[in-house]
């Protein structure tokens, strides 16, 4: 046998080996590389809470073939801008997290998502005949629903406890409506010295607050209803003084910072605070005043699945995971939102470890206003922060010219 004979049959037998080693390899991994990555499902999902991260990197670990995407917004006001933007250049996710405040109704009649009855299995929707009735209302449109509730944010009153210790009036910590919180606050400061910046500050989320201030107002007519709120809103800027006009996209970090004595928000802010004022000193939450007698206008936030031939199956698996009770049991401690699974509520509510700053929240039952998505949420919304801040930014402004404006949209 020749020398060139020797080289060639080496040759074929390294070959043969190579082949027999990859075969045997990709046998046991089930794939070849390309078929693997044709195998990987790409989901798309949009949030405007950063807060949704631990689940979602949960899910991925849980799923390895889906590569989860995630974009996330500054506020719910940008992410529906760009969602807007994407239907027209057919670029939208598989998934988008909407908030109940406004664009449910716009989104369902540009035929822009999937109705829940077209990708929630049975086991989901015996999951999510748990959730309040007034929170499917609030995501349903000419009779379907478009997204699924997962957590639940009401309107409070955030104080400074070591603020308010000081002054020693922590047992005068009642208030009828912002009318008496203001007038109260007035007093604490006339009898001694003043130890905060600002007395009341309101988050910057204006319409969620005056909604729920609505339903509590106690005049005859809608007209007087109105009058009596804005009247209020001025008095406290003008009158009482204890809220610095124009000054609420900088409210919450005002109140991290302790500058302020109470601050107006939703009870979703727990987590965050919890995680920025980090023991710089201990705050309190009570119902915001002038709610405590009536419903709340809930805010909420949902998943979405996105309509479209191409869409991932697993956007339907994400709420799945997310409306379990597993990850209900974690909503509160990981996002601040309250679980919108009544029977996770009820656990919350009897847990004795539960942190004393929720039990103003869970003392008593939970009542919601059943308010029904419509065109008219976000003009009604840019309405009432227009109105607002013509009020407080003009002590003469025209309150009834701004009433005339205001009560067509107002439910």
């Amino acid at each position: 046998m020749n020398r060139n004979a020797v080289v060639w049959i080496v040759l074929i037998m390294l070959v043969l080996a190579s082949l027999a080693v990859y075969s045997t390899y990709f046998s046991q991994v089930r794939s070849f590389p390309e078929q693997r990555s044709s195998e990987v499902e790409q989901l798309e999902c949009w949030v405007y809470n950063k807060t949704w991260e631990p689940f979602l990197s949960q899910f991925q670990n849980e799923h390895p073939q889906v590569d989860v995407k995630v974009r996330v917004f500054r506020s719910y006001e940008d992410l529906y801008e760009e969602l807007l933007t994407s239907l027209s250049a057919n670029t939208t996710p598989d998934l988008v997290e909407l908030n109940s405040s406004y664009g449910v109704a716009e989104l369902a009649q540009m035929g822009a998502l999937q109705p829940k009855s077209g990708y929630m299995a049975a086991a989901v929707e015996a999951a999510s005949g748990e959730i309040d009735p007034s929170f499917s209302a609030s995501f349903s449109y000419k009779g379907k629903e478009w997204a699924v509730p997962i957590g639940v944010s009401i309107p409070v009153l955030f104080y400074n406890r070591d603020l308010v210790n000081r002054m020693g009036s922590v047992q005068q910590l009642a208030f009828n409506s912002l009318a008496d919180l203001g007038s109260t606050i007035e007093k604490w400061t006339a009898a001694g010295s003043k130890d905060w910046q600002q007395e009341l500050a309101m988050d910057k989320d204006l319409p969620s607050l005056f909604l729920n201030l609505w339903l509590g107002a106690i005049g005859e007519t809608r007209t007087e209803r109105l009058s009596e709120l804005l009247q209020m809103w001025r008095g406290l800027v003008y009158d009482a003084r204890v809220m610095k006009p124009l000054q609420h996209n900088l409210a919450a970090s005002d109140f991290i910072a302790g500058k302020t004595l109470f601050y107006a928000a939703g009870s979703e802010n727990v987590e965050w605070f919890d995680r920025y004022i980090a023991g710089k000193f201990a705050y309190g939450l009570l119902p915001l005043p002038g709610t405590t007698n009536h419903k709340f206008v809930p805010k909420l936030t949902a998943f979405a699945v996105l309509a479209g031939e191409n869409k991932s199956k697993h956007a339907a698996q994400m709420i799945q995971f997310l409306i379990a009770k597993d990850n209900q049991k974690k909503m509160l401690g990981l996002t601040g939102y309250l679980p919108v699974l009544q029977s996770v509520l009820e656990e919350l509510r009897k847990d004795p470890a539960l942190p004393d700053k929720y039990n103003q929240l869970l003392a008593k039952p939970l009542s919601f206003a059943n308010w029904q998505p419509s065109s008219q949420d976000r003009p009604r919304a840019r309405m009432i922060s227009d109105i607002l801040g013509r009020i407080e930014g003009d002590p003469a402004a025209d309150e009834s010219e701004a009433i005339e404006q205001l009560l067509p949209y107002m439910p």
